[in-house]
């Protein structure tokens, strides 16, 4: 397993080719209103740092020390409300409960993926949601990574227990890099299938989930 050495060595030498260009979360947050918001694996920041600037409450937490320094570091320059904490994941807690949690192309391989999909289930308070989204195991033959790296649908939901499964579907992903970006090139291929899951745990009053912004 991957540990907090390799991941900071990565974000020292070479940040901008360890994060992947959010095409999910964009379209999945566009309308719902600002409460509290957990980021696991959350890089620099980047995803969380955009939900911050439209009125979020966040808590960041990545295995890598020179991650979160980095993320903690834009949140000051930006003056935006959020906090960056160090946490390997499973293991990492909270007391807290949140409105929302996302995990995009950040979990652990193996079972502590599965572990960590089970530690967010449970931080989600009543009518509050969970986004996840990894590489799809489709991939397996086209990069040739270990099945542990790659997660299926089907996975992802067998491991959020006590949450209603909203959105659960394989996503194509086109120009997954800009033009300029090494690792457009250096894949077989520009684009790529994720395994996307959005599930809520319904409120302890009505069974519904949080209202969203329309205006």
């Amino acid at each position: 397993m991957d540990g907090p050495g390799f991941w900071d060595e990565l974000w020292r030498t070479d940040p901008d080719g360890v994060e992947v260009p959010d095409q999910i979360l964009a379209a999945e947050l566009a309308h719902l209103a600002p409460g509290t918001l957990l980021d696991l694996g959350c890089g620099r920041g980047t995803n969380a740092l955009a939900l911050a600037a439209r009125g979020w409450s966040v808590l960041g937490v990545d295995v890598s020390p020179q991650a979160v320094a980095l993320a903690r570091r834009e949140a000051a320059r930006r003056r935006l409300d959020a906090v960056f904490e160090v946490g390997e994941l499973p293991g990492w807690t909270s007391a807290r409960r949140f409105d929302l949690i996302i995990s995009t192309f950040a979990l652990p391989e193996g079972v502590a993926g599965n572990a960590t999909l089970r530690q967010a289930a449970a931080l989600v308070k009543p009518g509050g949601e969970l986004i996840v989204a990894e590489w799809d195991i489709s991939m397996q033959e086209t990069w040739g990574w270990s099945d542990l790296d790659l997660f299926s649908v089907e996975r992802i939901v067998n491991h959020l227990p006590g949450l209603a499964i909203q959105t659960a579907e394989v996503r194509d992903l086109t120009d997954l890099y800009q033009e300029g970006d090494p690792r457009a090139k250096q894949l077989t291929t520009n684009s790529a299938y994720a395994a996307v899951v959005r599930a809520a745990r319904p409120s302890q009053k009505d069974g519904r989930t949080r209202q969203t912004d329309t205006c």
